[in-house]
């Protein structure tokens, strides 16, 4: 299991991330105003999870309403926690957090699986416990 220490909480800069276009969370567009408000009035409180890709650039693992909302709000930098797992374990952990929050778009769910599951993933490796593991 990776462990996140302290020098992997930075500020990240919102356009040095990289969103992930087969992110298979839905966000309803009144869900979406009320963070974009909440963040607006009350800023960004709770830090993105990033995985580092090149340079000063990262990709979004889990938050990424949350960086394009507090992109619209006209925040340049943000908190990141550096996560360095996988691309794999990366995407799975993606699903597990959307399992948490957020209404999943099925299909893309199932893309998302196919290409783990391409990737020589098996069945056993991406079943996601309640308990994290």
């Amino acid at each position: 299991t990776p462990i996140i220490g302290p020098d992997d909480v930075r500020m990240v800069a919102v356009d040095a991330l990289l969103f992930d276009e087969a992110n298979a969370n839905v966000m309803p567009p009144d869900e979406y105003e009320q963070l974009v408000i909440n963040i607006r009035d009350h800023g960004m409180v709770q830090p993105i999870l990033i995985k580092a890709f090149s340079g000063d650039r990262f990709e979004v693992v889990d938050g990424e309403h949350r960086a394009k909302a507090a992109k619209e709000v006209g925040l340049t930098h943000i908190l990141g926690v550096v996560w360095n797992g996988t691309d794999g374990m990366r995407k799975l952990f993606s699903l597990s957090m959307n399992k948490l929050r957020g209404d999943p778009d099925l299909g893309r769910v199932q893309a998302i699986l196919g290409m783990l599951n391409a990737d020589g993933w098996t069945v056993d490796e991406m079943l996601v416990s309640d308990s994290g593991g």
